[in-house]
């Protein structure tokens, strides 16, 4: 019995010590430092949350709702990536916060050349489809098998 109670003690112990560290980790914010609402936003909730100063992540961003890929990809998502692969193993964020100042949208990647060509080969080969659509005419109107059957008059017995 004074086994089981000191295994369990133990099993509290561990998992009490498991929920500190992960309330402790808390969030990862992401702010721009360029707009002076996103900074003070930002630490106003680092100090009525208690999330520690590495958990943030700080990038220098035009204040625009919408931002390149190639932005992005450079501004915010590696150094967020960076943040998180520097975390142990295991480690969990309890979540993301992006901070007023961080664009909303990200516009699509660029083409390549060869993505160009071969866009405008197919929207090429779209008018001309459409052209021989536009030729045929009204379509005349085909009715299944099944569907003549079940309008034949049936005779009562």
């Amino acid at each position: 019995m004074m086994r089981i109670l000191s295994l369990l003690f133990m099993l509290l112990a561990g998992l009490s010590e498991h929920l500190r560290r992960a309330r402790a980790r808390g969030g990862l914010l992401v702010v721009n430092t360029a707009t002076f609402d996103g900074a003070d936003l930002a630490a106003y909730y680092m100090k009525q949350r208690g999330v520690p100063e590495e958990n943030v992540v700080r990038v220098m961003l035009p204040f625009n709702e919408t931002v390149s890929r190639r932005m992005y990809d450079e501004k915010i998502a590696a150094p967020v990536r960076k943040t998180l692969n520097a975390w142990s193993p295991g480690a969990r964020s309890a979540g993301l916060l992006l901070v007023h100042g961080i664009p909303l949208r990200v516009e699509p990647p660029e083409l390549s050349l060869a993505e160009k060509d071969q866009a405008d080969k197919l929207q090429m080969r779209r008018q001309e489809l459409q052209r021989q659509i536009d030729g045929l005419g009204p379509t005349p109107r085909v009715r299944s098998r099944a569907w003549r059957s079940s309008r034949r008059r049936r005779i009562p017995r």
